[in-house]
């Protein structure tokens, strides 16, 4: 007789906090550098491929949480100090992840080898060596210019669940509505993937707007969301929903009180302009499009913003982020109370699971790991 001894069953807690919005980082980029094909290794390759500055945020830690700096002074870059801070102080029991590490650059080789070395750098590190938790989800990076090069990635880690969305700027690429990334929707489709966007791009032709170059980085900060609405604008009247009724599109740290009036204006001028869309533009939220929380309006009256998310939806649409580890950090407890008690599971936890295919329950950390903290 063969007897077997079964450990106990591991402990499992529901699920209460998806953060749609976090970004780890490398210390240097010399630990990325052996992913990339030879030719792109030397030391001056880095350069190019990590791109420009962004425009400067003030602060003793720039876009960074003061706190969030390790000893290699790149936020994000530790992952002792993001679990404690994301995961046990903060309470979050899954995080997105979204490497803000490949900005464009003049090549579009240089853009897309960068962007192949950051997927597999992943692949290798916070999603296998440091997810002993099993609590992290990545995001396949694209280059949006070099459709391609994009399609061999997410053909690369299109089966992989580890990874659960594709990712690109969506400032200087095709309209996602264009038959020129139809093929990135169709592969999207293809793995059941959702496609987000968020902004990484640096000064320059890019983020050219109708009134000139930018000067500040408030006016970039209060202006970026149009590269946003600009996509979403081509999707809904081009049609592509109604060609892929299953695609998904994410639209990261965005904001969400522009959603509405944009949909009003195109549902006022369907009726004189057309498109190539049959489908309600509002129909579409919920349904196709999701926004995340991270930076949320605050209006001084709560009912205002109340309002904005039942326009918008927000029991299907919105799902919670925090922007881990910039320095405009969301904690989701405050994010929480702020929203009406009607929608705040479904956009605390609810509309994420459904978005990215996420179990409902998560282990509880494994005997000799760092003490876990319970939300709240």
């Amino acid at each position: 007789m063969t007897s077997t001894t079964e450990g106990p069953e591991p402990v499992t807690v529901p699920v209460r906090v998806v953060d749609s919005d976090v970004h780890p980082a490398a210390p240097t980029w010399e630990q990325i550098q052996p992913y990339v094909p030879p030719s792109w290794r030397p030391a001056d390759w880095v350069r190019f491929a990590s791109g420009a500055p962004m425009y400067s945020t003030p602060g003793p830690a720039g876009v960074y949480r003061a706190d969030a700096m390790d000893e290699n002074s790149v936020g994000g870059s530790s992952p002792q100090v993001l679990s404690k801070q994301l995961l046990e102080d903060a309470g979050v029991d899954i995080a997105i992840l979204w490497p803000l590490a490949c900005r464009h650059v003049a090549s579009t080789a240089d853009e897309a080898a960068a962007a192949s070395a950051i997927n597999s750098w992943m692949a290798d590190s916070w999603l296998s060596k440091d997810n002993w938790h099993e609590r992290y989800r990545g995001t396949i990076v694209i280059s949006g210019r070099s459709i391609p090069d994009a399609l061999a990635e997410i053909e690369k880690w299109g089966g992989d669940p580890r990874f659960v969305q594709i990712g690109f700027d969506p400032i200087g690429v095709p309209p996602i509505g264009s038959r020129a990334f139809e093929p990135v929707v169709r592969a999207a489709v293809k793995h059941n993937l959702p496609i987000s966007m968020h902004f990484i791009t640096s000064p320059g032709m890019n983020v050219l707007t109708p009134v000139g170059f930018l000067a500040y980085a408030s006016e970039f900060r209060v202006l970026f969301p149009f590269a946003y609405a600009g996509q979403v604008t081509s999707a809904v009247t081009s049609g592509i929903f109604d060609r892929y009724p299953q695609l998904r599109l994410v639209c990261i740290e965005a904001g969400i009180s522009w959603i509405v009036p944009m949909l009003w204006r195109i549902q006022n001028l369907w009726s004189v302009l057309g498109g190539a869309g049959r489908r309600d533009p509002f129909d579409c939220l919920g349904e196709n499009l999701r926004f995340t929380t991270q930076p949320l309006e605050e209006p001084e009256d709560l009912r205002h913003l109340h309002r904005v998310l039942e326009w918008a939806r927000g029991d299907r649409s919105i799902m919670f982020s925090t922007d881990y580890p910039h320095f405009d950090f969301d904690n989701p407890g405050q994010v929480e109370r702020r929203m009406p008690a009607s929608m705040r599971d479904r956009i605390m936890f609810e509309n994420a699971i459904e978005t990215y295919g996420l179990p409902r329950t998560r282990k509880v950390v494994a005997a000799g790991r760092p003490a876990e903290v319970a939300r709240r």
